[in-house]
């Protein structure tokens, strides 16, 4: 059994993976993924968003069949059985370091959207601290407790996917037209932009073993991708239809636009609580991170959880403090989505080809 190490009260059932997966997967970029989702394909950049979903399921698929080649069940065991302690430490070494600079553009991307839209006065540092003060209380309970809040960050937010809908009565439909109009290579480049939406399901490869029959968690993994991609796909058809191109490509954070439509008798800025309730939504990703992180690092080098928590928390404390822009917060969030990218495609299939290789070689 993979999981025979782990205690039985630290594991989880394989239903929880639907949300482990699609928590991970709808952090802060759904807010401000459209401008840069136009810059190839434009008005059929909605094709784009399945064409990244459909890619999504062949990389879970082949995480999942790697998962399986281990004899521990993560990452750690996997790179060191095929390149052996030295390089396989340092890879996995560079996949933990990989998580928390995704924990920290998540933490500095949210806490620039607090400033510009709700608090201009208040410094980085008072927002960054009072996070991490409860992303800690988060983490150092455990694994279950990092699910739990993964299973209320997919529940709690769902009601303000009602308010993204009502700009439809908006819509101009031809601004969809005419359809497939831009070539495979446009198509691609869209493809691409979207990378940063749907990453995050990453540090499945630290905590399959703490899920119980894992193997039986696949149907749940490919719901939540498959349960993602109608969300961006919806979301995006929608901001085609009520935005012009010329206004997306001006639109840092458009889905927060969309919310301003919705008005209320008792509530003059609807946007202030579709804000604060998001915090519920990037906490997953933040604190699966996290724990992945301190995962990682117990793995490799033995060290306690509790202290590379306090490490990483420090760490994205100074990070965050050193980025004071909106042109160096999204230098952050490009650097994290291209090494996303790779790990995603490039790093997961040759993993996938190797554990194949190996497998052959040892019958």
């Amino acid at each position: 059994m993979i999981n025979q190490k782990i205690k039985e009260n630290s594991l989880v059932t394989p239903f929880f993976m639907f949300f482990l997966i699609h928590s991970s997967q709808t952090g802060i970029g759904i807010l401000n993924y459209q401008r840069k989702l136009i810059e190839g394909a434009g008005h059929d950049a909605w094709q784009s968003i399945l064409l990244t979903g459909l890619s999504m399921h062949l990389v879970i698929g082949m995480m999942y069949s790697v998962l399986k080649h281990s004899e521990e069940g993560d990452l750690i065991s996997i790179n060191k059985s095929l390149f052996g302690k030295l390089i396989g430490h340092t890879l996995s070494l560079f996949f933990v370091g990989y998580l928390a600079l995704s924990a920290t553009t998540v933490i500095r991307t949210y806490i620039e959207i607090l400033q510009v839209w709700v608090f201009p006065m208040i410094h980085t540092w008072e927002l960054t601290l009072l996070m991490l003060v409860v992303i800690y209380y988060i983490v150092s309970g455990g694994f279950r407790i990092v699910t739990g809040i993964s299973f209320w960050g997919v529940l709690i937010p769902s009601f303000l996917l009602l308010t993204v809908v009502i700009p439809l009565k908006y819509a101009h439909w031809n601004n969809l037209l005419p359809l497939f109009n831009h070539d495979v290579f446009e198509l691609l480049e869209s493809a691409k932009a979207s990378t940063l939406i749907y990453i995050g399901f990453e540090s499945l490869f630290l905590y399959y073993p703490f899920v119980k029959n894992a193997d039986k968690s696949a149907r749940w993994a490919h719901l939540a991708i498959l349960y993602t991609t109608i969300l961006y796909l919806l979301i995006t058809i929608i901001s085609l239809v009520y935005f012009s191109q010329g206004q997306l490509k001006h639109a840092v954070w458009a889905t927060l636009v969309l919310t301003k439509i919705y008005q209320m008798p008792f509530i003059e800025r609807f946007e202030y609580i579709f804000i604060f309730t998001w915090c519920f939504v990037i906490l997953p990703p933040i604190c699966i991170s996290i724990w992945g992180f301190t995962r990682g690092i117990k793995r490799i080098f033995n060290i306690k959880p509790k202290t590379s928590l306090i490490f990483v928390i420090i760490l994205i404390f100074c990070i965050s403090l050193m980025i004071n822009n909106r042109i160096e917060v999204d230098t952050l969030g490009n650097i994290t989505s291209t090494i996303g990218f790779y790990i995603i495609y490039i790093y997961v299939t040759i993993l996938y080809i190797a554990t194949k290789i190996k497998g052959r070689f040892a019958k």
